[in-house]
């Protein structure tokens, strides 16, 4: 009981409790995420939070979450995760992908939402947000996405040695690349 008044009595621990657990940061920022709705802890919760915090410390290069729609994917994912990453590291470049512009734009405007809040700002005091002079980027550039979609499948088909050269990759695409270096850019974004 004595440890549940102190963390209620201290806001410096809690702060660090937030910088230090994705889980729990996405606990305490899901309000501003998704006004009006009750967070319900769960198990899939922690184990999104658990394999993303992996992500970010470098562990895992690759991510695909699998769960039923309603699930909580894209507020841990492409809303909260982003605003967490750029709070330890705000020199990282992040591209959310969807399937559709505007719910490209609804994540990245709740992330800027929770990075613009109050609470956001005791818990990473040092990074700057949209509201205090960072330029944040709204255009969507299909060409990028587009871009982005070869580079994966690419990558896959290269690492399975489905294809041996880029250039072989980009012909049994039917995509003629002029020469094989702008295919090459497009297998990069993998690699980022």
């Amino acid at each position: 009981e004595r440890e549940n008044s102190v963390m209620m009595q201290d806001p410096r621990l809690i702060e660090a409790i937030l910088r230090k657990d994705l889980y729990c940061f996405i606990q305490a920022t899901f309000p501003i995420a998704s006004p009006g709705a009750l967070f319900a802890p769960n198990w899939h919760l922690e184990a999104m939070a658990y394999h993303l915090t992996r992500v970010l410390d470098g562990e895992i290069k690759r991510l695909i979450v699998t769960i039923p729609p309603r699930g909580l994917k894209s507020i841990c994912g492409s809303i909260c995760f982003p605003a967490f990453v750029l709070g330890h590291d705000p020199t990282r470049k992040i591209i959310c992908v969807s399937y559709a512009e505007t719910l490209a734009r609804k994540h990245a405007n709740d992330c800027r939402a929770i990075m613009r809040s109050a609470l956001y700002k005791r818990v990473f005091p040092n990074t700057r947000t949209p509201d205090t002079g960072a330029a944040v980027s709204q255009r969507i550039d299909n060409a990028m996405v587009k871009a982005i979609a070869w580079a994966f499948r690419w990558g896959e088909m290269l690492e399975n040695s489905t294809h041996a050269t880029i250039a072989e990759t980009a012909a049994a695409e039917k995509i003629n690349c002029g020469s094989s270096s702008s295919c090459s850019a497009a297998l990069v974004l993998c690699v980022l």
